[in-house]
């Protein structure tokens, strides 16, 4: 009984002395970041000068520690993310996951949606319209989905001479917008300006602004209250660009939204026929 009594002491010392091991052994979060940089240097051809920490946290679903740093330079077809995953004890979990290409539609596609809901987004939009059309040998339709073609095409500039003013244009947009139905003038308020740009429409003929407000989720109850529970979504708007005349109706997509914010510039057939259909 007492052989027994002391070996069970004995593993008991074993374990506790492993634990007390591990625990010694466990890494400090204040040491994580030199870890992980030496990791990188270690593993991949960056080194830590070209980085900067992004995030670092305690994964509770896999319990490890994770950070991911940022390429400092990065080139416009990369992501710029690391992503390194280590044990409680610093050892490097898996790969590590560095700066990953980016397709060429990605590309275009995610600098055109940084030059929205911005109030001179005209201008952003101008500018990657032309970056893009003078690359174009650099890539083939095939590369692209059919709305980045569609955008690419719609001929996106800068007002040409003898426009109106970007700014007159824009408030007889608000005036428009306040003439609707159920609308006035401090509706706008409880939307915000998505897209704006100037090109002309190809079955249309003339150039124009062209505007698309969205509704601001936070005000939805103000919207239920003026309108219902069916109220616009989005509003799109062509104004003028010679005179600052409205060229159609505004087309009011309610709730439940049937179309996504490029459908109203790109004017697809669904659209077109809304058109035809408030003409009527």
């Amino acid at each position: 009984m007492m052989k027994k009594k002391l070996s069970l002491l004995l593993i008991l010392a074993c374990i506790l002395s492993l634990c007390t091991g591990s625990a010694l052994a466990d890494i400090k979060e204040s040491e994580i970041e030199a870890r992980v940089y030496d990791l990188i240097e270690e593993h991949t051809e960056y080194t830590r000068d070209q980085l900067r920490t992004h995030q670092m946290i305690w994964s509770t679903n896999v319990n490890c520690w994770v950070m991911s740093a940022l390429l400092i330079d990065c080139p416009e077809d990369e992501d710029g993310i690391f992503v390194v995953n280590l044990d409680t004890e610093g050892n490097l979990l898996g790969d590590i996951t560095v700066s990953q290409k980016i397709e060429i539609n990605s590309q275009i596609r995610e600098q055109m949606v940084a030059c929205l809901r911005h109030m001179y987004c005209y201008e952003y939009l101008a500018e990657w319209s032309d970056k893009w059309l003078e690359r174009s040998s650099e890539f083939s339709r095939s590369d692209l989905d059919h709305q980045m073609i569609g955008m690419l095409e719609l001929g996106i500039s800068m007002p040409a001479e003898g426009s109106i003013p970007y700014e007159d244009a824009y408030a007889q947009a608000l005036t428009y917008l306040a003439q609707l139905e159920g609308w006035n003038e401090n509706t706008s308020g409880l939307y915000e300006m998505s897209i704006s740009c100037y090109h002309t429409p190809h079955d249309i003929g003339t150039p124009v602004y062209y505007f698309l407000f969205e509704s601001i989720y936070e005000n939805s109850s103000k919207l239920i209250e003026q309108f219902g529970e069916h109220y616009p979504v989005h509003v799109s708007i062509m104004v003028n660009a010679q005179d600052g005349s409205l060229i159609e109706a505004p087309i009011e997509d309610c709730v439940p939204a049937q179309f996504t914010f490029l459908e109203f510039l790109l004017r697809t057939d669904e659209i077109l026929e809304v058109v035809q259909n408030n003409a009527s």
